[in-house]
This record gives structure tokens, sequence and C-alpha cells, in this order.
């Protein structure tokens, strides 16, 4: 994936996630709440994995406002 693709999807994640009240800056506890919810669609994802790229946000939303 190219790293625009990425951060645009980082983007995406971030604003879907100020929607539903989840604060990505705890890293660890909103990947425990995510992981629930791709296991509620059936598409499991480690709450581990999901906190190693939210931390990425922060990066991709400083480059996509420059």
């Amino acid at each position: 994936m190219r790293e625009i693709e990425r951060r645009t999807l980082l983007v995406v994640i971030e604003a879907l996630a100020r929607h539903a009240k989840i604060d990505t800056g705890r890293h660890e506890a909103a990947g425990a709440i995510i992981e629930r919810l791709t296991d509620e669609i059936g598409a499991h994802v480690d709450s581990g994995t999901i906190a190693r790229h939210l931390k990425k946000i922060p990066d991709a939303l400083e480059a996509r406002t420059k």
C-alpha cells in the first residue's frame, strides 16, 4: 500500500473514531474497543495490532493538514 493511501485510511479511522467517541490517543483502550467491533462483523483484528496502527494517526493527520 502506498503511503498516501495509508495516511488517508488512518485519517478516515480517526474521523470515524471521533464520531463514535473512541479516544485513539489511548491506544490500548481504543484497540480493545475496536477489536470487539471487528469481532461483531466477523473479521477479527487483534487489539495490539490495532493499537500499533492507531499510534500512527497523529503523523497521518499532520501530513494531511499541511
